[in-house]
């Protein structure tokens, strides 16, 4: 019973959004203070955008 009550808890932890992919994103500066091409979710991690439009801008 305790770990079906857990495993309930954590599933609505996970799609809640605490564990899902952040709304923002956040651009990359170095400790210069120059930007990078690079974004992050406020954790460790950076990634590279992927594409570049005109209209769309980068994502």
């Amino acid at each position: 019973m305790i770990s079906a009550n857990l495993s309930f808890w954590w599933e609505v932890y996970r799609v809640g959004g605490c564990l899902s992919e952040p709304k923002y994103r956040y651009p990359y500066y170095d400790e210069n203070g120059k930007g990078k091409l690079l974004y992050g979710y406020g954790g460790p991690e950076l990634y590279q955008y992927k594409s570049f439009s005109p209209l769309d801008g980068i994502h």
